[in-house]
């Protein structure tokens, strides 16, 4: 049968997804968030409407599972002009530095002196902390192949 699974955490995405007969709400939230991560910390509506632990998923249903709070953590705008290019929202750790978030992004071995890192569309030095809702913008200065 196909439940459609609206997950509420990070950026968020909607699609239908396929359970066997008989799982109940904690089966599914388990399969889907992970088995360490503890169903108090999350609003889980099916239908809108909430429900206990052991209710079964029926063929249809609409589950939709929304973290109460996110203590510590902030979302920021990711923008990667290196290579194909994308853009996302990309959680963070409160304190986290421009050069900590630069790291993890492009890589240990990252030259941050090639690239032109920007914040809010404005340069900042190495120890800025993030906040949430910055927009952060890494673009090689150089770009193999090209003159």
């Amino acid at each position: 049968m196909k439940v459609l699974f609206i997950n509420n955490d990070g950026g968020g995405f909607a699609d239908y997804t396929k359970v066997d007969t008989g799982t109940n709400i904690t089966e599914f939230f388990h399969d889907q968030v992970g088995e360490d991560t503890s169903p108090a910390a999350y609003l889980i509506r099916v239908n809108r409407q909430p429900v206990n632990s052991t209710y079964e998923l029926q063929d249809g249903d609409r589950v939709t599972i929304t973290p109460t709070k996110v203590e510590g953590a902030a979302k920021v705008l990711f923008i990667n002009n290196d290579g194909g290019g994308f853009a996302d929202y990309t959680k963070i750790d409160a304190g986290t530095t421009i050069m900590d978030f630069f790291q993890d992004q492009m890589g240990e071995d990252a030259d941050p002196a090639s690239y032109l890192i920007r914040v809010n569309r404005q340069a900042v030095n190495s120890t800025y902390e993030l906040v949430d809702g910055d927009r952060v913008t890494i673009t090689p200065t150089k770009v193999e192949g090209a003159r």
